[in-house]
């Protein structure tokens, strides 16, 4: 799958490159008035550099084994593909599991520039042991206040994830507020949930979720049901192309599963979202990101769909958030952030630096909405309709991935589908060895984390936290650690 074949997305025209004629029919002079080299040119520049060592060695792999070439040329004739135009939204964690206090970190985000919650539960995969209650009451309190017609709001369940769903729906309607003047994604996956804290298939109930998805249709919510979470794959190791298999056969089960409770895929699918997490690898994120809108494009066409584009949201991987020396841990999440919104993320979540040692306070999570605000007021990406598209590297990556992930999901499907592998151990054993590849390249510093692998801070400074750290509940894909990764060395070897 060519990203500039498959894309449906007609090219920039002249005006908006800046070029052709101009309003007084006077021709613009072109941008770049300077001779342009090339490739021979700058591998002649590359190799001086050298001195003397091969050009080859400037040669890298992804944890995938794509090959990553020191220059490529400019795809000329790409289009793009990614969903977003225009600015995302700035999405803030609301996790706390004292309502009121929640309901502070609502409104104090929402006063600071945010313009979308995430209402984390406790007992979801993504809560880290914290999360709030599930109750009618809790929800109530956490959103008193909030214009829900003027921000997304995207759910994070626990267990009870339709009665979650129900809740909120009747809150909108206690309020006299339209379902469909409401951007409400209400996140269930209990696929994930079952590969976060392991099951068995007959615990996923297609009954009831078909139920669900026809009584907030008919209410009139238009937003999201379901949600294919890539975090929780690459949070336990997964490789990019592992996550995004994990994606698009999450989707697949979802449309299989509701299949047989008499919904269709062209009723399935524009009620799924995604989630991706995006790291701190710049190029990888960026093509990870937007690979996504191939491989679902390509999944809707095989369901018989056209044209299938899933609201897309990125979070910053929790992966490499370190505790030693958190404070390094905004420059993680101000290069993730950026590839995310590059990749084409339509909401965007930043993790708050200290989160490593527990609940963010209310300055870590100013860092983390200001993070995204200078990324629109400074750089001003939200201005590109895909910004990365054209580049060479990019969209040979991006083409790279769709061709690894797509296999990944063809044999998830071949042994069943996602719920049957993983409970089976087939794909979880996969990422298995993926977790311990990645730990082995951060032990023989191949894959350091400034100031907690490398150059760790002697004097580390107090970090301030609304809540400590509490230990992750084991499961089926457990995530990783800072204390994991930090406890690595350069001469440990990870066992088996």
């Amino acid at each position: 799958m060519s990203s500039s074949q498959s894309s449906e997305a007609s090219s920039p025209g002249p005006s908006s490159l800046g070029t052709g004629a101009s309003g007084t029919g006077q021709q613009r002079p072109p941008l770049n008035i300077f001779p342009q080299p090339a490739a021979e040119d700058w591998r002649t520049l590359a190799e001086k550099a050298l001195k003397g060592a091969e050009f080859a060695s400037l040669r890298s792999e992804t944890r995938d084994g794509i090959a990553i070439e020191p220059l490529y040329p400019r795809a000329a004739d790409a289009a793009p593909i990614a969903a977003r135009s225009g600015p995302w939204r700035i999405v803030q964690r609301i996790d706390h599991p004292e309502p009121a206090a929640a309901s502070r970190q609502a409104l104090a985000d929402l006063s600071g520039g945010a313009d979308g919650l995430a209402l984390i539960f406790t007992g979801a995969p993504s809560a880290a042991g914290f999360g709030l209650p599930e109750s009618e009451e809790a929800i109530a309190t956490a959103l008193e206040g909030v214009e829900l017609p003027a921000i997304h709001l995207r759910l994070e369940p626990g267990a009870d994830a339709v009665q979650t769903a129900r809740r909120v729906a009747a809150l909108v309607a206690k309020k006299n507020l339209s379902p469909a003047d409401c951007s409400i994604a209400f996140g269930i996956d209990p696929i994930g949930r079952i590969a976060r804290f392991g099951g068995d298939i007959s615990s996923v109930d297609f009954s009831a979720l078909a139920v669900l998805l026809r009584e907030l249709e008919t209410a009139g919510f238009a937003g999201p049901v379901f949600e294919a979470d890539g975090r929780i794959y690459h949070s336990a190791g997964a490789s990019e192309a592992q996550e995004l298999a994990a994606v698009v056969a999450t989707i697949a089960g979802l449309v299989r599963g509701l299949a047989a409770e008499g919904l269709s895929p062209g009723e399935v699918l524009p009620k799924i979202g995604v989630t991706l997490a995006a790291g701190h690898d710049q190029f990888a994120t960026i093509g990870k990101f937007r690979a996504v809108s191939l491989l679902t494009r390509r999944l809707g066409e095989v369901c018989g769909v056209s044209d299938f584009s899933p609201r897309l949201h990125g979070e910053t991987a929790a992966r490499m958030m370190m505790a030693a020396d958190a404070h390094n841990n905004l420059i993680r999440t101000t290069i993730a952030a950026f590839s995310a919104a590059a990749g084409g993320a339509q909401t965007l979540g930043v993790l708050g630096f200290s989160s490593a040692h527990g609940l963010p306070d209310r300055a870590a999570r100013r860092y983390a909405r200001n993070i995204q605000h200078l990324l629109m007021a400074e750089s001003g990406i939200h201005h590109l309709d895909d910004p990365a598209a054209g580049s060479g590297a990019v969209e040979a990556l991006t083409d790279a991935l769709c061709e690894k992930s797509w296999p990944e999901f063809q044999a998830i499907e071949a042994e069943g589908g996602i719920l049957k592998s993983l409970i089976d151990q087939a794909f979880t054993g996969r990422i298995a060895e993926a977790r311990k590849a990645l730990l082995e390249k951060i032990a023989d510093g191949a894959s350091p984390f400034v100031g907690a692998t490398l150059y760790p801070n002697p004097k580390e400074p107090e970090i301030a936290v609304e809540a400590s750290q509490i230990p992750q509940q084991s499961g089926l894909l457990t995530p990783l650690s800072a204390a994991e990764i930090t406890a690595l060395t350069a001469n440990e070897k990870v066992s088996a």
